[in-house]
């Protein structure tokens, strides 16, 4: 909901680190970086090791995941598969963290929330993907004018998922009720994308 807002102040703060990055690792160096990153804070969630441990790793996924794509423009190497990485790294990351928090917990209830929030982000990330493919057909099927639909903004977009998973493993007693409130945020975007698409892809 506040990705645009946050992404312009994100590109203010880090563009001294931006540059000393781009003199030492490549966006894709970056990108995996990250995904190693929080992939091990999922780890060490599910091996019932040290909270702040997986909050910091989960930072770094984070903070790799805000100037990869900076470094990339820095560097003046932009690629579809440089972007392609990065949503596949998110995707790989967004989905462990809960999985790791669940087997740490191993109780049925916080197994079910889980679940059940993972299963709305996996319908929601195919509400807003898909939607990303028919609207780019149509503009390349377009040979009299240059369209410029840009898709509705979700309820629980980057920013809200960051804020909600550093919480959940920070305090993981909290995993029930966020997983449920996210799992919620998740359907209201799927509901929201539905009715505009409903609206605007009949026409």
């Amino acid at each position: 909901m506040f990705d645009r807002q946050l992404r312009l102040l994100k590109a203010r703060i880090l563009v001294p680190s931006v540059r000393l990055l781009a003199r030492i690792l490549t966006p894709v160096q970056l990108t995996v970086l990250g995904l190693v990153a929080g992939l091990a804070s999922a780890v060490v969630l599910a091996l019932q090791g040290p909270l702040i441990a997986a909050f910091l790793l989960w930072t770094t996924n984070r903070l790799a995941d805000g100037v990869d794509g900076e470094v990339a423009r820095e560097r003046g190497e932009q690629s579809d598969y440089g972007g392609y990485l990065d949503i596949m790294a998110d995707v790989i990351t967004y989905a462990a963290i809960p999985v790791g928090l669940a087997l740490r917990l191993a109780d049925p209830h916080t197994s079910l929330a889980v679940l059940v929030m993972i299963a709305f982000f996996y319908v929601n990330i195919t509400s807003w993907s898909y939607l990303a493919a028919l609207l780019e057909k149509r503009r390349a099927a377009s040979t009299t004018e240059t369209t410029s639909v840009n898709m509705p903004r979700g309820v629980i977009e980057g920013a809200e998922t960051m804020l909600l998973y550093s919480v959940i493993i920070l305090w993981p007693q909290t995993t029930i009720v966020a997983s449920w409130f996210g799992a919620g945020a998740a359907l209201l975007s799927i509901a929201w994308r539905m009715l505009w698409a409903h609206r605007v892809l009949r026409n």
